[in-house]
């Protein structure tokens, strides 16, 4: 179980800071997506870094709880306008980082309700 939450976490990890970091360099792709939903530059510049914020914060134990959280709202943002462009099936698969994301919620938080238990 281990491994497969170091390899989920490593994927969302890489995933977001690409994905953010594509959008903060404003790279041609993202701009037109962006464009096509009718949503401002500024726009993609600050998904791009909430992307990469809640990326950062997967790294960490003490905050991993919080990026996926992020990370979550932000796949989920994604795909939603991947559906608002009409890509049905490019939107079927923009959703799996967020249940990628969901799932690492659940295992974070399932974790930290075990371990305050045996605290007492």
């Amino acid at each position: 179980m281990h491994r497969l939450r170091f390899a989920v976490l490593l994927i969302l990890i890489l995933l977001g800071v690409a994905a953010g970091l594509a959008k903060i360099m404003k790279m041609p792709q993202e701009l037109e997506f962006f464009r096509a939903v009718g949503l401002a530059e500024l726009s993609l510049v600050l998904f791009g870094a909430a992307q990469v914020c809640g990326a950062v914060l997967l790294v960490f134990r003490r905050s991993r709880l919080g990026g996926a959280v992020i990370s979550m709202i932000m796949f989920s943002a994604s795909a939603i306008m991947v559906f608002i462009t009409g890509a049905l099936g490019f939107g079927a698969v923009s959703l799996l980082p967020a249940l990628l994301s969901a799932w690492i919620i659940w295992n974070t938080a399932r974790s930290k309700s075990v371990t305050s238990e045996l605290s007492r």
